[in-house]
C-alpha cells in the first residue's frame, strides 16, 4: 500500500529541510524497486549530509534484511529501524555485523533491562528504542537507560 505520491515526498523532505530537520525515516510499504526508486529520490531532495533511515517495521527475515541492504541500500542508507524481526538476540546481532556501518535502531520488542544489556554489550544496536510500557515500571525503564 503506497499512501504517498512522488511529489507529496519530496514536498515533505524540502519542508522539514526547512524547518530544520537533518534525520528521515522511509517506511518499507512498498514493491522493492518502488522502495529502492524512493530512497533514491529522498536522498536527492535532502542530500549527502542529512540522515537517511528506512524502517522496515520487521517485514524482512534476516538474511532478506542482510541481501536487500547489501545489494542495493547501503550507499542510501544512514540507518536501519527494526530491520530483521528480532526472532533471537543472535539474529539481530548477525544483522548488525553484515551490514556496518549502517546504524541499527530497535529495542521495542525487548521486555526488560537483561535484554538490552545483551544487545548493547555485543553491539548489536546502535540506538535504542525502549517502549516504555512493554519494560514494566520506571526502575526497569531506568536501569535501561
Amino acid at each position: 500500500m503506497v499512501r504517498f505520491s512522488d511529489e507529496k515526498i519530496r514536498r515533505l523532505c524540502r519542508e522539514s529541510l526547512s524547518q530544520g530537520w537533518t534525520h528521515f525515516k522511509l517506511k518499507v510499504v512498498a514493491t522493492q524497486p518502488m522502495i529502492f526508486r524512493r530512497a533514491r529520490m529522498m536522498r536527492a531532495e535532502i542530500g549527502p549530509h542529512n540522515k537517511l533511515m528506512m524502517d522496515a517495521n520487521q517485514k524482512w527475515g534476516v538474511i532478506e534484511a542482510i541481501q536487500r541492504t547489501k545489494n542495493w541500500l547501503k550507499s542510501i542508507l544512514g540507518g536501519w529501524r527494526n530491520p530483521p524481526a528480532p526472532t533471537t538476540f543472535w539474529a539481530t546481532l548477525a544483522f548488525r555485523r553484515e551490514v556496518s556501518p549502517i546504524r541499527i535502531a530497535t529495542g521495542e520488542h525487548c521486555h526488560n533491562r537483561i535484554m538490552f544489556k545483551q544487545f548493547m554489550q555485543a553491539g548489536a544496536i546502535d540506538v535504542c528504542q525502549i517502549d516504555s510500557c512493554r519494560v514494566a515500571g520506571v526502575n526497569e525503564n531506568l536501569a535501561v537507560l
